[in-house]
């Protein structure tokens, strides 16, 4: 019954379709067979690629002492020809500096001057530091590293004293010694030779039998007509009897008045202000006395005429300055 059931029912079939679903199914299993050996074939391709090598690294030979395969050419070591040395860069923050010598060196940058265009100053910069010069400077680190590089820079250039004395003694003028003309006439020669009276001889005397003089010194501030100041010739005994001999004579008194009267003489005779007038300072018991003209005052500040009384205070305030 079963197969008589299964065969009425594939004759019922169209022919058709059994033709449609047997190419079906052969085209679905051949599609299967062409993706499965795709897949198959990329995977062993990946593989291929990506496994290590299962075969170890060839072992280099050793060198014993008689191979000579890995010896240099001894042609190239005599001739010199090697390759050019490689440059080596700078260190960070240093620079290769071509000096005037053709020489090149690597320098490192310890100091940067610069000055401002607005105010005209001097400005310093050391490492990561920038200051201002001036006297008082704040930061004394700063201030003692600059005054550390300035030093050396001195005494890398070296001390200019002795070229600068050098220049002092090479440029100072020498002393002309210029001959004296002769005499044409000796006959007014020897007349005026017979003429002058024979010099007396002169007694020499100890110094220290002589009271102390006043002997002029020179002035570096005197100048033309200028009165010179005065010092006492060596006081300082030599023995007892000398200073017992010094104790004993009088010091010499200080004419205050007369030495004023000389410097104010001196003034008047370098000036045509009071030229034909009377301008004197004569000592008194009690200090100065005041001549202007025909009349005498006790005190400067007394004087009528405002221009000589202006004139006798300079004269004495100069006098005084040039005594202190």
């Amino acid at each position: 019954m079963i197969d008589s059931g299964m065969g009425e029912f594939f004759q019922q079939l169209p022919s058709a379709f059994i033709v449609i679903f047997c190419g079906s199914g052969l085209a679905l299993i051949a599609a299967v067979v062409l993706i499965v050996n795709a897949r198959v074939r990329r995977a062993n391709a990946t593989n291929t690629s990506t496994a290590p090598s299962t075969f170890a690294a060839p072992v280099p030979p050793v060198m014993n002492a008689f191979s000579t395969s890995e010896m240099p050419d001894l042609d190239s070591l005599l001739r010199g020809d090697t390759g050019a040395a490689p440059i080596r860069s700078p260190k960070t923050g240093t620079y290769n500096v071509a000096l005037d010598d053709d020489a090149e060196t690597e320098a490192l940058e310890v100091l940067t001057v610069m000055r401002d265009v607005a105010g005209g100053g001097l400005i310093v910069q050391l490492g990561d530091k920038t200051r201002r010069i001036s006297k008082n400077m704040e930061d004394a680190e700063f201030r003692q590293k600059l005054t550390a590089i300035l030093k050396e820079m001195a005494g890398a250039m070296g001390t200019p004293a002795s070229t600068s004395t050098a220049n002092t003694t090479a440029a100072k003028p020498q002393p002309q010694v210029t001959d004296e003309p002769k005499s044409t006439s000796p006959v007014v020669e020897t007349n005026a030779v017979s003429a002058a009276p024979t010099p007396e001889p002169v007694t020499p005397r100890l110094q220290t039998d002589a009271a102390p003089r006043l002997t002029a010194a020179p002035s570096a501030r005197s100048a033309s007509f200028d009165l010179p100041t005065y010092t006492l010739d060596t006081p300082t005994p030599n023995s007892r009897k000398d200073l017992k001999r010094a104790i004993e004579q009088p010091v010499p008194e200080l004419d205050i008045a007369g030495r004023i009267e000389s410097f104010l003489q001196h003034k008047l005779a370098t000036t045509d202000t009071f030229s034909g007038r009377a301008l004197h300072i004569l000592p008194a018991d009690d200090g100065i006395r005041i001549q202007v003209d025909e009349v005498f005052y006790d005190a400067v500040s007394d004087v009528q005429d405002a221009t000589v009384r202006e004139f006798l205070q300079s004269t004495i305030q100069e006098w005084q300055d040039r005594q202190s």
